[in-house]
């Protein structure tokens, strides 16, 4: 009799206890079918670089637009450190003011791409302008490949506090070459996939694309 009633109320807590985890799946394991990170792909290309000493490696892409007042550069970088707390790429956006010889803040980026606007408001904290990636930023990237134009915009504040806002147009498509591989590149190492942040960066930085 009293197995009788206990294998009655060990039925009773499954039949409760089932709804729960079809409601609340457990979280993600490692082996959820989420690809790992493959920094291989990176290794046979001039934009990868390791240091030996602190046993580190960064994968930078780089664009530049110099005038006679002013060096702009436009960055996307990676590091190990990224990876492994889970960032994302990096977009990074720098304003040099030869004549006062000191870096503005970079505040704003946009990119035109064909019809297609992609937007970002800059953490200015540094000297240079940064935002982590997400969907926005990987759909900029790999819109660059092939575009028939491409535009670039900037807001930045001068040492006086003055703001102004800069428009290279057009941006040539050879000198987006090694941007252009790096977005090849992090597709292929599955860098997005193993981004933890890769909508919330979206939301942080106000990216959006129109």
């Amino acid at each position: 009799m009293k197995r009788s009633v206990c294998f009655l109320l060990v039925i009773v807590l499954l039949s409760l206890t089932l709804p729960v985890f079809a409601e609340n799946p457990p979280a993600s394991s490692p082996n959820d079918g989420t690809p790992d990170f493959d920094r291989s792909v990176f290794e046979s290309s001039e934009l990868y670089s390791y240091d030996k000493f602190k046993k580190s490696w960064t994968v930078q892409a780089r664009y530049d637009k110099k005038y006679s007042n002013a060096d702009v550069v436009v960055w996307v970088l990676l590091f190990n450190s990224y990876i492994e707390k889970g960032w994302g790429p990096e977009l990074r956006v720098q304003y040099f003011d030869k004549k006062n010889d000191c870096y503005d803040k970079v505040t704003a980026f946009r990119a035109l791409v064909g019809e297609t606007l992609f937007t970002f408001e800059l953490d200015e904290s540094t000297n240079r302008g940064y935002a982590f990636g997400g969907s926005v930023f990987r759909d900029l990237l790999n819109s660059l490949d092939n575009a028939s134009e491409v535009a670039f915009q900037l807001d930045h504040t001068d040492k006086f506090g003055d703001s102004w806002t800069l428009t290279i147009d057009p941006v040539a498509p050879e000198d987006l070459r090694e941007i252009i591989e790096i977005a090849s590149m992090l597709e292929a190492s599955h860098t997005w996939e193993n981004c933890e942040y890769y909508y919330s960066n979206d939301f942080d930085f106000n990216a959006t694309k129109e």
